[in-house]
């Protein structure tokens, strides 16, 4: 069986040479760079921040259900016609671009952020605009100025922009926090979608030393500190267009999230908000969790249906290019119905994002 598959999270970035020509030089400290470090691995670092191991992956060693395909494929090559030859090969109709410049979220310096930022935002919609209706590219939006936040969320709705990156768990300054407001209403006024994606923002890195299993699954946290921020203190009460999706934290807990916010809530409602609503609903209102392998998640799609595909390409535990196949090999069994399917495969990603009901082909696209 092939299904219509629309990818929430793929990755791409500017190249570094367009940082480096349009980035004020006192902030290019700022931009990421390859270290040494004293156990004599390479790593990514910006400002002292380790963002990632450049190590490569050790050849031969056996993988689960996730590295099933994998034989260094897949590289994240920006150029929009590699994009389009890679969607074509893996039988995707399109995908949301994400990452670019958000390496910048890391640094505490607002200004610093938004200057890096920009570059991305106005790169991005140059590259990949003319190829929007299957390569969507998502800004990136600092928050640690909310106004000039605000500003520039009206510049990217006005350059053509259906979403946007913040950070997954502000740690500084929660979302909950009276401050967003002007920020949660021009997002809600220009209907763009928040996404907010796994190691994104100043949180501190995992420790290396823990291996990537910790660091990963720790990391997967920050979507229920969040997703329960939103829902249980007001937020998506005052603010009910916003939409959220979770990228790369899975989905599997939004089922059981759901369930015990709403049992907290009734069993202490003398020191919990006071809401209109149970916070499971503004869960089912406002937040969406995208997934590559989580099964879990699919078993409970009844009582969580706002999931949305994702190939992740090129991470090495993403789907490409065999998502057809394993997106089937997930969905043996679930006994979804064709809407069901439908809405996870590509239905809710065309919503959120502005998708076309039908793809353009790549030779109708790279005529433009």
């Amino acid at each position: 069986m092939s299904f219509r598959l629309l990818s929430s999270d793929s990755h791409s970035d500017a190249p570094m040479d367009v940082y480096m020509a349009n980035v004020p030089k006192k902030y290019h400290d700022g931009i990421p760079h390859m270290e040494t470090d004293t156990d004599g691995k390479q790593y990514l670092m910006v400002k002292g921040q380790r963002l990632l191991t450049l190590e490569p992956f050790k050849n031969g060693r056996p993988g689960g259900p996730w590295q099933e395909v994998r034989a260094g494929e897949g590289g994240g090559d920006w150029e929009p016609e590699k994009r389009l030859a890679a969607l074509d090969r893996d039988n995707v109709d399109g995908e949301v671009l994400q990452g670019g410049a958000t390496w910048a979220l890391f640094n505490p310096d607002p200004a610093l952020q938004m200057a890096i930022a920009k570059v991305w935002n106005d790169w991005a919609i140059d590259a990949y605009g003319p190829y929007k209706s299957r390569l969507n590219p998502s800004a990136t939006l600092p928050h640690g100025d909310i106004a000039a936040a605000c500003k520039e969320v009206e510049r990217l709705a006005g350059m053509g922009y259906t979403n946007l990156q913040m950070p997954i768990n502000p740690v500084e300054r929660p979302y909950r926090k009276a401050d967003y407001d002007p920020l949660w209403a021009v997002l809600q006024e220009t209907n763009m979608t928040v996404n907010l994606h796994i190691r994104s923002g100043t949180r501190k890195s995992t420790p290396y030393s823990a291996g990537r299993v910790y660091n990963y699954c720790v990391d997967c946290t920050d979507g229920i500190v969040t997703a329960t921020d939103l829902c249980s203190t007001g937020v998506l009460e005052r603010f009910p267009g916003l939409k959220f999706v979770f990228l790369e934290v899975g989905g599997g807990w939004a089922a059981w999230l759901m369930h015990t916010m709403d049992g907290i809530y009734h069993a202490h409602p003398e020191t919990s908000y006071e809401l209109k609503k149970l916070p499971s609903e503004y869960m089912l209102q406002s937040i969406y969790c995208s997934i590559m392998m989580d099964t879990v998640a699919l078993r409970n799609f009844n009582d969580y249906p706002n999931l949305v595909f994702s190939t992740d390409r090129p991470h090495p535990e993403g789907t490409w290019p065999e998502s057809q196949r394993l997106v089937g090999k997930q969905l043996e069994g679930m006994g979804l119905t064709p809407a069901q399917v439908d809405a996870f495969t590509f239905g809710n990603c065309e919503k959120l994002y502005g998708f076309p009901s039908e793809a353009p082909t790549t030779e109708e696209l790279l005529k433009v």
